[in-house]
């Protein structure tokens, strides 16, 4: 995670809405549309437009395949942003009389394993992407492009996460700091030795 810091006011973007089906029923839409005029226009050629809007079986599950790990990295965004939420609840709440050490060192071990394999599931999508739809021969094909903005988004996403994360990090460090300041002034420490 790079050491950078945001307010922790910034909120996370929206879950990711995945809108393949409805991209997979519009191309059907103009499928069928092209279908029904075909009467009243001359008959079409194989280089026509209506005839490139089909998509293979294989282009179909390709997309179905990114789905799948597009929303399962969406979904690991979510839990990793609610961990952090948690992180820095318990670090304001850690005192002299509640000690929340164990959980915050536990929570940032565990955020911080989150997003590693994050940026591996994203790099992971990213490649399996640019493999992928081999049958389209034309790589700004609207197909592609809906799945490619889909990448962005999940990558923007990440990136504010760990943005989030490393301010969580930096607000923790404080309220420890601030309570080992107290235990030491208090006489907490169980360095002292008690007087007789």
């Amino acid at each position: 995670v790079k050491n950078l810091f945001l307010p922790t006011a910034v909120k996370m973007s929206p879950t990711v809405r995945d809108r393949t089906q409805e991209f997979f029923a519009t191309v059907d839409s103009f499928q069928e549309l092209s279908h029904n005029n075909a009467p009243s226009q001359p008959a079409p050629k194989s280089s026509s437009p209506s005839s490139s809007a089909a998509l293979s079986q294989t282009c179909i599950e390709e997309s179905k395949r990114i789905q799948l790990t597009a929303k399962k990295i969406a979904e690991s965004i979510d839990e990793a942003s609610h961990k952090i939420i948690e992180l820095e609840q318990l670090a304001k709440l850690t005192s002299n009389f509640r000690d929340e050490r164990p959980k915050i060192q536990s929570l940032m071990l565990s955020i911080k394993q989150d997003t590693e394999a994050l940026n591996v599931d994203l790099n992971t999508l990213k490649t399996c992407l640019a493999q992928s739809f081999g049958d389209i021969s034309n790589r700004t094909h609207h197909c592609i492009e809906h799945h490619q903005s889909l990448l962005k988004v999940l990558q923007l996403r990440y990136s504010q996460l760990a943005k989030l994360f490393a301010a969580a990090c930096e607000v923790s460090m404080k309220h420890l700091q601030r309570q080992k300041q107290q235990r030491e002034k208090f006489g907490f420490s169980g360095a002292k030795k008690q007087t007789f």
